[in-house]
């Protein structure tokens, strides 16, 4: 991919000595064509290795299932038969909606793939207790209540050798040109990160079942039950005059006191002056010398426990690779469900 970029780039650089600018346009194309694929190929192994910049909510399993279920049926096609066996879980996971869609997605068309004469496609969700026995092949994972999804195939499945390798980048069974082995990968990394472990079945000519386990995080009930913390104050930095009155009007409305401020400078002297508060929200990029990490480090630095949430406009790197994002544009539950998430923690740790 680098050597098609450098290559057009090269010739670029002929064409203008050249005299002929009008080819140029084809190159400039082509350049942008090969960045595109790389920049997919880095976004993926990112997910492989736990690395990607993820934007978690709280989320229904079954509801994502079942509101997939017209695309699913779009992307198998008609020679395939496609079962769903939803529960009506009582518990909710946190993890980011839009990974669990294309990861969904994408089991769906291995499962496709691996039955080209057509057969059965079963979606299923389940909440399931795991022992440490489970667990134990998965670093960090925790034994207790998971929700899992899984999507099970009555294709040509694999032999043990290929299935020690499934997970690996790169790694694929497909001819040259169908597949770059990164569809699974990219699963397993983005499971991984968000607390889970993943789970195969399969046998030669007995089809397969993957299974995506998550760590149950709240019941539906608590979430109605406890949607508004009022007690709770919220510092929100923000230089964007109609940003900052609007998110702080939404955050009001979930029943928290907020505390506003234009710049850096105003959130420290905030600080400073002895104002009591349990969560900060704080734009990365900010007027003047201080940008939101230098605000959120030296609350940390008087309040290890308080918990920090920092948006962005773009991606935030490795530069903030240790707090939690939100990325801009963002929708009013996303940013409800992330602060609920951080007050809940918060209260969970002072238990």
């Amino acid at each position: 991919m680098l050597q098609a970029i450098m290559s057009c780039l090269s010739l670029i650089r002929v064409r203008m000595q050249q005299g002929r600018p009008t080819d140029v346009v084809t190159l400039v194309e082509r350049a942008e064509k090969g960045a595109s694929r790389a920049a997919t190929l880095t976004h993926r192994l990112l997910a492989f290795g736990r690395q990607q910049t993820l934007e978690p909510r709280l989320v229904s399993l079954d509801a994502i299932a079942h509101d997939m279920e017209d695309m699913i049926r779009r992307v198998v096609g008609s020679g395939i038969n496609l079962e769903l066996k939803l529960g009506d879980g009582t518990w909710l996971v946190l993890c980011d909606p839009n990974q669990m869609e294309s990861a969904l997605v994408n089991l769906c068309v291995n499962a496709r793939d691996a039955m080209p004469d057509g057969g059965w496609l079963t979606i299923s969700t389940s909440e399931v207790i795991l022992t440490d026995a489970e667990v134990a092949g998965f670093d960090d994972a925790q034994p207790g209540r998971y929700c899992c999804i899984a999507v099970s195939d009555t294709g040509t499945g694999m032999s043990p050798k290929i299935m020690e390798h499934a997970f690996e980048p790169f790694f694929t069974t497909k001819p040259s040109g169908q597949g770059v082995g990164l569809g699974l990968s990219q699963i397993y990394g983005f499971v991984r990160q968000s607390g889970g472990i993943v789970q195969m079945e399969t046998a030669l000519g007995k089809g397969t079942t993957v299974r995506l386990c998550l760590p149950a995080s709240v019941q539906k009930e608590d979430m109605q039950d406890e949607h508004k913390d009022p007690a709770k104050t919220i510092v929100l930095v923000e230089d964007e005059e109609i940003v900052r009155e609007v998110t702080a009007e939404q955050l009001r409305e979930q029943g928290y006191r907020v505390l506003e401020a234009d710049s850096g400078a105003a959130a420290l002297r905030l600080l400073h002056a002895g104002a009591r508060f349990d969560l900060l929200i704080s734009d990365v990029a900010l007027p003047g010398t201080i940008n939101g990490r230098q605000v959120a480090e030296p609350v940390r630095q008087r309040y290890p426990a308080m918990p920090v949430i920092l948006v962005t406009g773009y991606a935030p790197g490795d530069a903030l690779s240790d707090m939690e994002v939100i990325r801009k544009p963002f929708a009013p539950e996303v940013l409800a469900d992330r602060v609920r998430a951080k007050l809940e923690q918060l209260r969970t740790d002072a238990d």
